[in-house]
């Protein structure tokens, strides 16, 4: 029983994450709509975007 629930929560987590990249998707289309805005309202939080920013910039090897 246990197994069944924590199957069905991660088909809804899994369900929410694929929705939510689709909005991003969308979203990314208009050329009004900043992408930060995008990824930090649909997706990421603002933690998540500037630990992305830092770890992007590392490997890209550019200094903030």
């Amino acid at each position: 029983m246990i197994k069944l629930y924590r199957e069905w929560v991660e088909s809804k987590r899994l369900a929410n994450l694929q929705t939510r990249i689709a909005m991003v998707s969308e979203l990314d289309k208009l050329p009004y709509m900043s992408k930060r805005f995008i990824l930090t309202e649909c997706l990421l939080s603002k933690e998540q975007l500037g630990r992305n920013d830092e770890l992007w910039s590392e490997e890209q090897g550019v200094s903030n």
